[in-house]
Formats: structure tokens, C-alpha cells, sequence
């Protein structure tokens, strides 16, 4: 979660590039992990066949009269205590971002909604938010409307293209609120002009607050490029808040449309959301998952990434989305000096999402050093059932570790040597000019 001062906080979500999120801090804001430029693309993609007009027919138990208010929940986060004690080592060697420190450690909050389902061996019970709100947080905390209380629940899956977290609740939370019920998926892809309503926490006064608005849809296909992918998204007029993230999109009839993630920069009443087919295959593998027995293989293929993106030949942006908590709290802070110039305004991105922007320059850092090395190979050296799986780094002489495990329900690289090396950071401050000024005649 990304903090700003109050005073800032009516204008701080049109902040990053084009886009900007709009999770929510009790003093300041929360910014996505991707921007991207909008633009007319192919149709979204279509519903999966799990989906059904037929509420009988899916998975999804819904009350015949869904209270709105009920089933769309807040989701309040705060740094695990790694990442916490390294923004406060920051907050210490940065006396100007002691105070920006202090407030992402003090955490924040978005929106999230509820979905039950029916499963063989008993009912399961899923709250759906943006992975921005969640950040690299596993445990986070849920409310409702109305409510100072608070239920625990854990990060169980999450996917950064598509700025999604599924957070599944506690047995308390379960019995708790009541979770009998949730939200279901609307069959039919929306369309321009179609009425849609938005559902979430906003804050007022650094407190969530609900709000439920109405608008249509003025795109259904828009895709935004997003570390390379095309990813599709719905854009409507429903105001969408700060706090307002991982809120429900929704039709008339109460069905999910999609998920609010953006809004754009400079323009009104723009929001938007993530498609409903995109949740519900994310929901459908988390239902599929079974417990992994070979964890070598899933690691090996993860090393295996590592090494092709740093060679250029794989996907960009695969090395910072598979950082670690601890591996970020460790030498995120020491990557920052290798942040490429650019157009990139990193000290404003740093402000919205510290975390995010030294996990970004680790993968800039793992990459150069990785492309350095010559004909490397993943070697494991751990039994393939073990949790956390260790590999070999080989090129010639140089060996190297690779130590994997699962975070957030994902594969992490959860420790990595790096080599040493230091420089100066958009965080330190410039030096002082000894060019001689030389008056003109």
C-alpha cells in the first residue's frame, strides 16, 4: 500500500503514468503494480464454460435477494515485519522519508468481495480483491460495513498481470460474517452503454467507508499493455475511489461483471475493471489446486524462466513478480542505484509503492548479472518433495544458488547471493554542481 499526505489525497490516485489504482491508506493511498496505455483492442475474452445463466448450474451459491453491502468486504493490510523493518532501516538512513515510511508501516486498506462455492467434499468460501491492495503481505484482515471488527484471513493465489489476489478467510471470519453466501458471475460479456454498478470502501477521513455507484459501460473492450501482455479490461462511469480496488463491477441484476483495478490520468469518470472470466479462471484453479508433491519440477521450471528472461529470450518483468518478501526486505533498498533513466518518474513510483519499485530493481539487478554469466544451468539440489527447493547456478568456474518457495500461494525466489556492487539512487541526494559558471558577453 502506497502512502501521500491527506492533503494530497482528493488528486493522488491520477498519479502513475497513465493509469492509476485506487486501493486506499488510513493517512494515503495505494497505487497498482503495472500502468499501461489504454487503447481499442480485440473483444474481452469469453466467459468459461463453468459459467452459466443458469444460477443452478454454477458453482457459486447466491442468495435469491443479495445484499450488496453484506458480500463486498474491506480488506485491511499491513508490510509483513521484513518488509516493515526494512522501510523503517530506510526511514532511518532517509530522514526526509521517515515520515512516507512510517505510513506505509502503518499499513491501509482496499476493497474486496465475497464468492462461495459448492465443491464436493464441502462448501468453500473466497474473497476476491487486487493484488496492489494485498501487496506482499500472505495475512491480511477483513471487515464489513458498519463494523470495527476484524477477521483474519491468508493470500492463497495471485497474479500481477491481471492485478488479482484471492484471499481465503479464517474458520472465525467463515462463522463469523456469515459467508453463507457470495456474489455470482454474470454469462454475458457487457456491452457499450449497458448499465454497471460499483461497490467498495472508499475512505473518508483515512477510514474505509462504503459507496455504491452507478454508470454504463463506455468500452467493453479495452486492453491495456501490461509488462508486455495485452490484458483486457472493462471501461465505465461508475465513480471509483480511492479504497475503492477490488471492488465488485456488477450488472443490474447483481451478477459480476469484473473487478475495479484502474482509473485513468487526466480523464472523467474513466475507471476500469479486470473482466469476470479473467476471476473466474482464477477461481477455478484455486478450487482445481491439489497439494504439489514434486516441488523440484515447479522450480526448476521457474529457474529455468529466470535464466531465459536474462538472456533475453523470455518474458519481461517475469524476475521482479517472482522477488520474495525477505529477498526484497533484504536487497531491495541496496538495488535502487540500478534503476534504468528514462521517462520513468521513480521517485514518485517509489512514494505510491516502495516495495514494488525495489522488487523491479531487483529484477533489473538479477537480470544484468545473471546475462554476465555464460552457459548457465539449473541444478537442483533438494529431494523433489521438499517445500523449499534449492538450485545450482553453474556457468564455468561461477556457481550460484537459487532457493524457491511458495508465498502468497505462488513460487517466490525467497533467497539469492547477489554480487556486490553500490551506487547512487534516485534517494540520495544529487551532488553539487562544480561546473564554473561563465557569464556571456
Amino acid at each position: 500500500m502506497a502512502p501521500f499526505g491527506r492533503s494530497l489525497l482528493a488528486a493522488s490516485c491520477f498519479f502513475l503514468g497513465a493509469t492509476a489504482g485506487c486501493g486506499s491508506s488510513r493517512h494515503e493511498p495505494a497505487l497498482p503494480p503495472a500502468s499501461g496505455t489504454a487503447n481499442r483492442g480485440s473483444p474481452a475474452p469469453e466467459v468459461p464454460s463453468s459459467a452459466s445463466s443458469e444460477r443452478t448450474s454454477s458453482p457459486w451459491l447466491v442468495a435469491e435477494r443479495q445484499d450488496l453491502r453484506a458480500v463486498t468486504v474491506i480488506v485491511q493490510v499491513v508490510p509483513p515485519p521484513d518488509i516493515a523493518e526494512a522501510f523503517a532501516d530506510l526511514g532511518a538512513r532517509h530522514k526526509d522519508l521517515r515520515p512516507l515510511m512510517e505510513a506505509h508501516n502503518e499499513g491501509g486498506f482496499g476493497s474486496g468481495f465475497v464468492v462461495v462455492a459448492r465443491q464436493p467434499d464441502g462448501v468453500k468460501t473466497y474473497v476476491v480483491t487486487n493484488q496492489h491492495v494485498v501487496g506482499l503481505s500472505t495475512n491480511v484482515a477483513l471487515g464489513r460495513e458498519g463494523s470495527s471488527e476484524r477477521v483474519g484471513g491468508k493470500v492463497i493465489y495471485v497474479d500481477p498481470i491481471y492485478d488479482l489476489a484471492i484471499v481465503e478467510p479464517s474458520a472465525e471470519a467463515r462463522v463469523d460474517f456469515h459467508f453463507d453466501s457470495g456474489l455470482g458471475f454474470s454469462p454475458q460479456a457487457p456491452q457499450d452503454q449497458d448499465v454497471v454498478i460499483a461497490s467498495g470502501f472508499p475512505g473518508i477521513q483515512g477510514d474505509p467507508s462504503y459507496q455504491v455507484t452507478r454508470g454504463h459501460v463506455s468500452n467493453e473492450r479495452v486492453l491495456l499493455d501490461i509488462d508486455g501482455e495485452k490484458v483486457a479490461h472493462i471501461q465505465h462511469t461508475a465513480p471509483i475511489d480511492r479504497g475503492s480496488s477490488g471492488g465488485p463491477l456488477l450488472d443490474e441484476r447483481g451478477l459480476v461483471l469484473g473487478i475495479n483495478t484502474l482509473k485513468i490520468r487526466w480523464r472523467e469518470g474513466v475507471g476500469l475493471a479486470v473482466p469476470a472470466p479473467i476471476i473466474e479462471g482464477a477461481l477455478t484453479r484455486v478450487l482445481a489446486r491439489r497439494p504439489t508433491i514434486d516441488h523440484q519440477l515447479a522450480a526448476k521450471e521457474a529457474c529455468d524462466a529466470l535464466l531465459r528472461e536474462a538472456s533475453g529470450a523470455g518474458s519481461w518483468g517475469h524476475a521482479e513478480r517472482m522477488m520474495g518478501a525477505g529477498l526484497v526486505a533484504k536487497e531491495g533498498a541496496r538495488s535502487l542505484w540500478l534503476l534504468p533513466d528514462g521517462d520513468t518518474d521513480w521517485l514518485a513510483e517509489f512514494v505510491e509503492d516502495p516495495a514494488r519499485v525495489m522488487a523491479q530493481a531487483m529484477g533489473y539487478r538479477l537480470r544484468r548479472e545473471l546475462n554476465i554469466l555464460q552457459a548457465m544451468s539449473c541444478e537442483p539440489r533438494s529431494t523433489p518433495t521438499e517445500p523449499v527447493q534449492t538450485f545450482a547456478i553453474t556457468s564455468g568456474s561461477v556457481q550460484k544458488s537459487f532457493v524457491f518457495g511458495v508465498e502468497q500461494g505462488s513460487l517466490k525466489l525467497l533467497d539469492y547471493t547477489f554480487s556486490s556492487g553500490t551506487g547512487r539512487s534516485f534517494l540520495d541526494p544529487k551532488k553539487p554542481s562544480t561546473k564554473k559558471w561563465t557569464p556571456s558577453l
